[in-house]
């Protein structure tokens, strides 16, 4: 079982509560890693007819059922919680039992909620893995990061940072949400910097930019309540053009400070670049308050000089309220880690 320490979010503003202008900073190596070793046990061992683990990418867990996409393997496949059987595999192409290029799964507390960008569609599946209907959506409404929280499912599109869309449930039909402001304020126009990372909880929003080591957290209907800074020697390392006022449009490559943000359990999860995890606990309330409970890596192996070698490529990971599933790129595996995220102020 991994446990976790806390350490308090520092205030860099002037002011208190959630006003917009004061700045809360978060200094990551302020806590220590913890080094966890994964062994053959924290393998998930698929059983069935479709068990080739090829490049892991998007993975949600559910009460009874996992749902795993594998990049260049078979596209989508529903897992027995229990048994790591393969119950349900769908295959890639243009069918209606098959997919293109899968580029989101979310869970909210009715459904689970497939984007197949390659054929322009959404799926939507009971928790029990059994798929609900499926829809066809518009290019319009083409999305590149898909999350959820409680019933509602949103999308966003990182060419507009500004553009958050609800999508309509089976069991709900509620007005779409936008975010009330610009992410990135008028002028700073370099297509990399406004490629956005997004999720959202039934508590608050959290967004960021690449490149940028900044993190905004907003409110479930697009009003922002603080921003935090981020540092730590990881990201300082990390050599990108400054952000500055500019009058062009052209993309230029910028190297992402934060793999990926995932908010689980209202926890706010930020994995960098080289598979570290940290995990904050995000006071909306008073964000002075907020604190890191840990900062993980996880070790595959040790060669003989008694070098470590890391799961680092991490794509996509879930929390069910006792283990955490981790999917990373080229480890030919799910990883299932016994995992306490919660702890007592």
């Amino acid at each position: 079982m991994i446990c976790v320490t806390c350490l308090k979010l520092g205030c860099t503003g002037t002011n208190s509560g959630t006003d917009i202008n004061t700045n809360y900073s978060l200094d990551l190596d302020d806590t220590s890693f913890t080094d966890i070793f994964l062994g053959i046990e924290n393998r998930l061992e698929l059983a069935g007819s479709d068990t080739i683990v090829v490049s892991p990418w998007y993975i949600t867990v559910v009460a009874g059922v996992i749902f795993f996409h594998d990049r260049s393997a078979t596209p989508l496949r529903i897992i027995d919680k229990k048994t790591h059987e393969v119950i349900r595999s769908y295959g890639k192409g243009k069918g209606p039992s098959e997919f293109g290029s899968i580029n989101g799964i979310s869970a909210n507390q009715y459904q689970v909620l497939v984007s197949d960008l390659g054929n322009s569609r959404y799926s939507y599946f009971d928790h029990n893995g059994e798929m609900d209907s499926m829809v066809v959506n518009s290019k319009v409404l083409a999305g590149d990061y898909l999350f959820s929280a409680n019933d509602r499912t949103f999308l966003s599109q990182s060419t507009n940072p500004d553009f958050l869309i609800q999508l309509n449930s089976l069991y709900s039909d509620n007005e779409p949400i936008f975010l009330k402001e610009k992410i990135i304020p008028e002028g700073y126009q370099p297509a990399a910097y406004n490629r956005t990372f997004n999720s959202i909880s039934n508590q608050f929003l959290a967004v960021t930019n690449a490149g940028i080591p900044v993190i905004d957290i907003f409110d479930n209907d697009g009003q922002k309540l603080f921003k935090i800074q981020v540092t730590s020697d990881e990201i300082q390392k990390i050599e990108n053009p400054p952000v500055v006022p500019v009058n062009v449009q052209n993309a230029m490559r910028v190297n992402g400070v934060f793999s990926f943000l995932k908010i689980i359990r209202d926890q706010l999860y930020i994995i960098q670049p080289g598979g570290i995890i940290n995990i904050i606990d995000i006071n909306t309330e008073d964000p002075g308050s907020s604190r890191i409970v840990g900062r993980f890596r996880f070790i595959l192996e040790t060669d003989d000089q008694g070098q470590h070698h890391y799961l680092t490529m991490i794509r996509d990971l879930d929390y069910d309220g006792k283990d955490l599933y981790i999917a990373a790129l080229r480890s030919d595996s799910i990883y299932r880690i016994a995992f306490a995220s919660k702890v007592e102020p």
